[in-house]
């Protein structure tokens, strides 16, 4: 058994188009404890959708970690993310290119 603090991904601007934020490494990893910061460093409230998809899956409706979740002017929401395990991964979109911006926050990977 052994847990890892990775760096899972860098700060990065959302876009409107859906884009893979982490996919968690082949193996008998598990993500867990994660949460994702999204800053909104405008002055206009913006919307963030985040998908918490399994392996082989696709972003859709069904694996909607939050939907059209508004993030206040000049302000930042953190948003949780389900347990993952290998092969899995996080997708996110925001309402306008650049407005938003999604950072890690805590999360490690377990291997059992």
């Amino acid at each position: 058994m052994s847990t890892t603090f990775p760096v899972m991904f860098d700060p990065t601007a959302l876009t409107t188009a859906s884009q893979t934020l982490y996919t968690v490494p082949e193996g008998a990893n598990v993500l867990r404890n994660l949460h994702i910061k999204v800053a909104n460093y405008t002055a206009t409230a913006r919307w963030v959708t985040v998908w918490n998809v399994i392996s082989g899956g696709t972003a859709a409706d069904a694996n909607t970690s939050v939907k059209q979740y508004v993030v206040p002017i000049n302000d930042y929401v953190l948003i949780p993310v389900c347990r993952l395990e290998a092969g899995g991964f996080i997708d996110a979109a925001a309402e306008a290119d650049t407005a938003l911006v999604a950072s890690q926050h805590g999360g490690d990977l377990f291997t059992p």
